[in-house]
């Protein structure tokens, strides 16, 4: 019988880490650790999914098996050594690579599970000792792949430091949010079995190692390597079945042998020259998404494409808002007076005017005499903090400024109100080769949720050609109507304004305040015969909540299809 049993080793255990509420006892000093270390980190990983993750996870599982030849475990080992690191860190540093170019995370948690066997009075003894520890990595594409190796190896050697804390009293103590949908602190594991060679000899019996399929998975993915006598790695993946197809996992571990064949052979190189996709991969998805070929005018502009359609249906309704409906030609008149006052007031291409109105007739014609005047639009929310309107002034520094409902900004900016102006001194025929394809036709700044607000500058030359494909793929007709409810700050907006008024369909303006309320947009849909609309997703599932939505026929009622609905960033489009 050996001199120590388990229980000796649970009574060392709890004497070590000591009290918690002690600042000075092991348990106290190495959850101050962890606090630290995984403090701010992912609630849970993008890792994208075939599915979407269930409200509560089933921890049905599959699992795919793989292998890494001697050959390549060899070079791992190597770098390993020049690195002064261990086959693991390697290969950790690898995985890592793999989640952020497969998912775009910079801030990468991995579960890794380790031995806990710290002294060697345990080395025999029978009994679980393993524990968790959360390697947390930071990743950018400008990183080089050794960069990323020392993270690794730092953060584990400081693990190591401080392993003895168990996993579900870290949890305990950090008490982070929990969710029956994904395991706390990370949902991917990693591990290298570097222990597999013990062979059992019962008397009267052969012994036989035999791998046993639960079908069931404990996290999102374990990815887990075991070296072999005969060399190499054997390689398996443990992975939810609610989440994945088998597909996608054996892609992923094609593109982790990938990754790491380029990592040993190159550690310098930054992660962006680290290559997912091979030869055969690249060629077809560059091939699938580059999609129809559309021969544009390249000297088309969002201007020239809305004067050329007001010269082909001068008399055709162009805008509605608030029961009032002008033609192209009467809302063209409008714009051209503007845009003359404009240039007159200074307004030459490249200079940005600010528009902070509500959503009007005259916030549209201010928008469309900008870009016909040559210069860019900039709107701003009036209803915006002043501080955000102020930041977004003195760094654009527009050349006008129209219709602010705030206190004015620290810049000297020329402000008017469009609604008071009077254009009478001005022609209202049509301004010709004012604004270029290479010219600003608007700034939106961004929410600001990652650092301060930054403007987004958009050429005529882009937009253009992003209404043309969304022209070829979902063709507006004259008889569509199209609904302009986003707000203006919101690019989706862009596409509400400018894309009926190219092709000869109808704009209806909600009020200003209008796209909050799911009731008035339905009513609005039905009384103005809408066809077409944008929603963020969240917006489109309390829309269609609403009683009211059931009777917008209108938005069914295209031909063919009889509904379309298509995912673009952040919003879905609906016929």
């Amino acid at each position: 019988m050996p001199a120590m049993q388990y229980a000796d080793y649970a009574l060392w255990q709890r004497e070590l880490l000591g009290d918690a509420t002690d600042p000075t006892s092991v348990s106290a000093l190495q959850f101050g650790y962890w606090r630290t270390e995984l403090a701010g980190g992912p609630e849970q990983s993008t890792l994208p999914f075939d599915r979407p993750r269930p409200k509560v996870a089933s921890y049905r599982g599959a699992v795919v098996e793989f292998a890494v030849d001697a050959g390549l475990r060899s070079a791992v080992e190597r770098l390993a050594r020049t690195r002064g690191a261990t086959a693991s860190m390697v290969l950790q540093a690898v995985f890592t690579v793999l989640l952020h170019k497969s998912a775009g995370e910079a801030d990468i948690s991995i579960g890794t599970p380790i031995a806990g066997r710290t002294d060697e009075a345990l080395a025999d003894l029978i009994g679980f000792f393993a524990n968790t520890w959360v390697l947390r990595v930071e990743v950018s594409r400008g990183s080089r792949f050794q960069d990323v190796l020392n993270q690794v190896r730092g953060k584990a050697l400081s693990a190591y430091e401080h392993q003895d804390l168990p996993f579900e009293r870290l949890i305990e103590l950090l008490n982070p949010v929990r969710s029956t949908s994904h395991h706390p602190l990370f949902q991917i594991m990693f591990a290298l079995q570097n222990n597999m060679f013990h062979e059992f000899d019962f008397p009267g019996a052969e012994v036989t190692a035999l791998p046993v399929d639960t079908g069931t998975s404990r996290f999102d993915m374990f990815f887990a390597l075991a070296e072999l006598k005969s060399g190499g790695y054997a390689g398996t993946v443990e992975y939810s079945t609610d989440l994945f197809d088998q597909h996608t996992i054996e892609m992923l571990t094609e593109r982790f042998v990938r990754v790491l064949e380029s990592a040993v052979q190159n550690p310098t190189a930054t992660i962006g020259e680290i290559d997912l996709l091979d030869p055969a991969e690249r060629s077809s998805v560059l091939k699938s998404s580059s999609g129809t070929v559309v021969r544009i005018d390249g000297g088309a502009t969002l201007a020239s494409m809305f004067e050329a359609q007001v010269e082909r249906t001068p008399d055709a309704p162009a805008v509605t808002f608030e029961g009032t409906t002008l033609t192209y030609s009467g809302f063209a008149a409008r714009v051209n007076q503007l845009a003359r006052y404009l240039i007159s007031s200074g307004v030459v291409p490249g200079s940005l005017v600010a528009l902070g109105m509500a959503r009007s007739v005259d916030l549209v014609v201010g928008m469309y005499a900008v870009v016909v005047a040559g210069g860019g639009y900039m709107p701003l929310d009036p209803d915006h903090p002043a501080a955000r309107i102020d930041h977004i002034l003195e760094t654009a520094r527009p050349a006008r400024r129209a219709d602010l409902r705030c206190r004015p900004a620290t810049n000297d900016v020329g402000q008017m109100r469009i609604d008071r102006l009077d254009l009478s001194a001005f022609d209202d025929s049509r301004l010709i080769g004012s604004s270029r394809a290479d010219d600003i036709a608007y700034v939106i700044f961004t929410s600001g949720s990652t650092g301060r607000p930054k403007g987004v500058a958009v050429t005529h030359a882009a937009i253009v050609n992003r209404l043309h494909w969304m022209q070829s793929e979902y063709s507006l007709r004259r008889d569509d109507v199209v609904l302009q409810k986003t707000p203006a700050t919101f690019d989706v907006s862009v596409w509400e304004l400018f894309w009926p008024l190219q092709v000869g369909a109808r704009l209806v303006l909600a009020e200003p305040d209008g796209h909050r309320d799911p009731a008035y947009l339905a009513r609005l849909i039905g009384e103005q015969q809408v066809t077409t609309a944008h929603f963020v997703p969240s917006m489109l599932a309390v829309f269609v909540a609403e009683p009211m939505a059931a009777e917008c026929h209108s938005l069914r009622a295209v031909s063919p299809p009889a509904r379309r609905c298509l995912v673009l960033p952040r919003s879905v489009f609906v016929r």
